[in-house]
C-alpha cells in the first residue's frame, strides 16, 4: 500500500457569486438531490448553502432549523415533504439545487423535479448502502436518461463501508461506479479524503492507514479509456496523465450515462461537500450540454427549442404554490427569455397570460427578477393561475412538451366538515392544498356522502390533514384511510339494449357496447366505433366516461380496459331522447360487464423492513400473518426483509413494527401495481 503522490489539498471555501462568473447557460447547473429517506439529503443541501456562502449557519434537520425544510410539518417531523429550490454560486458557476423528499409517499415530488433537472446527486447512507427508495429514484433517473453522481454519505458512522456501497451501485443499480473521491481512515475512523483524479488529499486528523492511489487511479483511468484511448496508453507506459484530461474523459462518460462518479463524505460534519460541488460543476451537464426540447409527438424542426436566447421562449411549470393570500408557480425555462410584463401562451389551448412577477427561489424566500433565460428555474406570478405540467411558450410559436405523469393514489379518506355551512370553505382549502400536489385528489363521492381525499399513503394523508388544520382550524375531520380499489374485466364482453317510450310521441333507442381488458396499468379509455345522428354519440360518450370514473359493477374507478360504443340506433331525439339513450346505455353496459366478468383490483406494494437482528423472528412472524410474499431476508444487525404485499394488509403496519422492535424498525412501502382483490397477480 502506498500514499505516494498525495499532497495537501484543503478544498477551500470559494464562492462563485460575482467572482469570475461563467456567463450564460454554460455556467449553470440544474441538479436534483435524491435518496432514500434519512440518507442525509437535506443535511447535505444545508452544508452546500453554508460552504458556498449562501448562508452563514449550518441548518439542522433534527432541531428544525434547516432552511430547505421550511414547512411547519417538515420541521415538526424532521423529514422533507415538498421539494425545495435554491441557487448557489461555486467557483464561477451558478448551481440550481432542488432538495427532494425521500419518503415514498412523496415520490411524485421527485418525479416532477427530475423532469426539469439536467443531472442528479444520489445520496447513499454509508452504513445501509442501496435501499429500496434508492432503487426507486434511480429508476426514475433512468427514465429521464439523467446523468448522475453518487455521494456515499455518513462515512463517520460506525459500520460505514465505502467499498460495499460502491459495489451495490454496480450490482444492485447497474451503474458503472467509479470512485473519484475516496475516504481515508485513522484507526478505523473517518480521517480524510483523497481526490483520485488529481492525487490530492484533505486530512482533518493524522491518518495511519495507507491508501493505494495507484490502484484507485488505475480503475478510474480504465473507465476513462473508453472515451479517450490515449489515457490508457499513457498510464500503461507510465507516462503522467494530467487531471484535466481525466476530467474531460470522465465528463463524456457521465454525460452519456455510462459512468457514475462516486464520492465519499459526511455531510453532518461538512466533510466532502466542497469536492462534491467541484464534481457537480466538472461532470454534470449545463443546459447547453443537455440540448434542446421537442414538441410532444412531433418531429417538426420548428417545434424544437434550443437553450439559446434567440430561440422563441419555452418553459415548463413543474410546481404550483397556492397560499391563503398568494399563489405562484415554479418553472424551468428551456429557451428564449421572459421578462416581467411579457405575455406568454400556455398549454394546447394557447390561452395567453401576462407575467406579473419573476423571482429567484431560495426555499420559502424569493428574490425579484426583471428577466430570466435558458436554464433558469424561477417562480412566477401571472394574471391567471398556472397548473403543474403547463407548457409556456411565446405567442405565435406553439409547442407542447411531454407532460408530467404521476402515480395513481392508493388510499382514500373521507373529509367531513363539522358544520354543514363550512363545507364550501373546507373544500376550497382542501383543493388549494391539492393544487401543489398532483397526487392528492379531492373529489365528491355520493356513495360516501361527501368529500373524499385520495393520496399515496398513510403519512401523505396524515400530513394533508395537519396542513389543512393549520389553514382552517378544527372545521373538518379526516377519516381513517381505506384502500383505493379499482375495477377491470377479466375478458372481452358485449351488451346490447333497446329502450322505448310508449304513448304519444313514442321513440326508441338501441345502444350496443363492448368492453375488453388492456395491459395491466394502462388507463381506461372510451372509444366510439359507430355513427349516429349528430349529438347522440357525444352524450353517450360522456355517459361512458362517467362509468369509467364512478364504476361499472362496483363503485370504483375503472382501469386497464376499453369501453367501446359500437351501435346507436332508433329514433330517439331531443332532451327526452338523450334520457332514453342513457337508459339504454346503462343496461347495455351492465350486460357487457356481466359477460366480461368484473374484477376488483387493489394496490400491491413492494416493502423493505429494516430491523435489529434480535427482532427479526418477531418481524417475520408478523409479516407472515399478513400473507406477504417474502423475496429476501438479509441477516446481520440490522436485518433486512424485502417482499410484496397487498396494501390493505399493511395499513397501520409502521406503528406495529415500532412496537415489535422497540422503536428501532423502519419500513418502506413502494406501489408496484395492482392485483385482483383475491390476491392473484393481474
Amino acid at each position: 500500500m502506498s500514499t505516494g503522490g498525495l499532497f495537501a489539498y484543503p478544498w477551500a471555501v470559494v464562492t462563485g457569486d460575482g467572482q469570475g462568473e461563467i456567463s450564460g447557460a454554460d455556467g449553470l447547473r440544474n441538479v436534483g438531490v435524491v435518496a432514500h429517506i434519512n440518507a442525509g439529503k437535506t443535511t447535505l443541501t444545508e452544508r452546500v448553502l453554508y460552504t458556498t456562502g449562501k448562508q452563514s449557519f449550518m441548518g439542522e434537520v433534527d432541531d428544525g432549523t434547516a432552511t430547505m425544510d421550511f414547512l411547519a410539518e417538515e420541521q415538526r417531523r424532521g423529514i422533507s415533504i415538498t421539494a425545495a429550490v435554491t441557487r448557489v454560486g461555486w467557483q464561477g458557476y451558478r448551481v440550481n439545487v432542488i432538495d427532494t423528499p425521500g419518503h415514498v409517499d412523496f415520490t411524485a415530488e421527485v418525479e416532477r423535479c427530475l423532469r426539469v433537472m439536467d443531472g442528479v446527486v444520489v445520496v447513499l447512507d454509508a452504513v445501509r448502502g442501496v435501499e429500496s427508495q434508492t432503487e426507486t429514484v434511480w429508476r426514475q433517473a433512468d427514465a429521464w436518461d439523467m446523468p448522475r453522481l453518487v455521494l456515499v454519505n455518513k462515512m463517520d458512522r460506525a459500520g460505514a463501508d465505502f467499498e460495499a456501497s460502491v459495489d451495490a451501485v454496480r450490482e444492485v443499480l447497474g451503474g458503472r461506479a467509479v470512485p473519484v473521491v475516496a475516504p481515508l481512515f485513522a484507526d478505523g475512523e473517518f480521517a480524510g479524503l483523497v481526490d483520485v483524479v488529481f492525487g490530492r488529499v484533505q486530512r482533518w486528523r493524522d491518518s495511519t492507514d495507507e491508501f493505494d492511489l495507484r490502484a484507485a487511479r488505475a480503475a478510474l483511468l480504465e473507465a476513462c479509456a473508453d472515451f479517450d484511448e490515449s489515457i490508457l496508453r499513457d498510464f500503461v507506459d507510465e507516462r503522467p496523465v494530467e487531471g484535466d484530461r481525466v476530467v474531460a474523459a470522465l465528463r463524456q462518460g457521465v454525460m452519456s450515462g455510462e459512468v457514475v462518479p462516486v464520492l465519499a463524505g459526511a455531510a453532518l460534519h461538512n466533510r466532502g461537500v466542497a469536492p462534491l460541488l467541484d464534481a457537480v460543476c466538472r461532470y454534470l451537464p449545463s443546459p447547453m450540454d443537455a440540448g434542446g426540447v421537442s414538441s410532444l409527438g412531433g418531429e417538426d424542426p420548428a417545434a424544437v427549442r434550443r437553450p439559446r436566447r434567440d430561440d422563441p421562449f419555452c418553459g415548463l411549470v413543474f410546481k404550483s404554490h397556492v397560499e391563503v393570500d398568494e399563489s405562484f408557480s415554479v418553472a424551468r425555462l428551456y429557451s428564449g427569455s421572459v421578462s416581467v410584463g411579457d405575455a406568454v401562451a400556455r398549454g394546447s389551448s394557447g390561452d395567453q397570460v401576462n407575467v406579473e412577477s419573476l423571482w429567484l427561489v431560495h426555499a420559502d424566500h424569493r428574490e425579484p427578477l426583471d428577466e430570466a433565460g435558458p436554464g433558469d428555474v424561477v417562480a412566477m406570478k401571472t394574471t391567471s393561475d398556472l397548473r403543474t405540467g403547463d407548457t409556456l411558450y411565446a405567442p405565435g410559436h406553439p409547442i407542447e412538451l411531454e407532460p408530467l405523469r404521476f402515480p395513481r393514489p392508493v388510499l382514500t379518506a373521507t373529509l367531513e366538515p363539522r358544520l354543514a355551512q363550512d363545507r364550501e370553505a373546507v373544500e376550497a382549502a382542501a383543493r388549494a392544498l391539492c393544487a401543489d400536489d398532483p397526487t392528492l385528489i379531492v373529489s365528491c363521492d355520493a356513495d360516501r356522502g361527501g368529500l373524499v381525499v385520495s393520496g399515496m399513503g398513510e403519512l401523505h394523508l396524515e400530513v394533508f390533514g395537519s396542513r389543512l388544520s393549520r389553514r382552517i382550524g378544527d372545521r373538518a375531520r379526516l377519516g381513517r384511510p381505506t384502500v383505493a380499489y379499482m375495477e377491470t374485466v377479466a375478458r372481452a364482453g358485449a351488451g346490447r339494449a333497446e329502450c322505448r317510450r310508449a304513448g304519444e310521441g313514442s321513440m326508441a333507442s338501441v345502444v350496443g357496447v363492448e368492453v375488453e381488458p388492456l395491459s395491466p396499468g394502462e388507463e381506461a379509455r372510451v372509444e366510439i366505433s359507430c355513427e349516429a345522428q349528430p349529438g347522440r354519440c357525444d352524450a353517450l360518450a360522456e355517459g361512458l366516461e362517467q362509468r369509467l370514473r364512478h364504476g361499472l359493477a362496483d363503485p370504483y374507478p375503472a382501469m386497464a380496459l376499453v369501453l367501446r360504443l359500437v351501435e346507436v340506433a332508433g329514433d330517439a331525439a331531443g332532451d327526452e331522447g338523450v334520457i332514453l339513450d342513457l337508459e339504454a346505455l346503462s343496461v347495455a353496459c351492465r350486460k357487457a360487464v356481466a359477460a366480461a366478468g368484473a374484477q376488483l383490483l387493489e394496490p400491491s406494494m413492494e416493502f423493505e423492513v429494516v430491523c435489529p437482528g434480535d427482532g427479526l423472528s418477531g418481524v417475520l412472524a408478523d409479516l407472515k400473518s399478513r400473507v406477504v410474499e417474502i423475496n429476501s431476508v438479509t441477516g446481520g444487525d440490522p436485518c433486512e426483509v424485502r417482499g410484496t404485499v397487498a396494501l390493505r394488509a399493511v395499513l397501520g403496519y409502521p406503528t406495529q413494527l415500532r412496537s415489535l422492535t422497540r422503536g428501532l424498525g423502519t419500513v418502506s412501502l413502494t406501489p408496484s401495481g395492482y392485483i385482483p382483490a383475491d390476491g392473484r397477480a393481474h
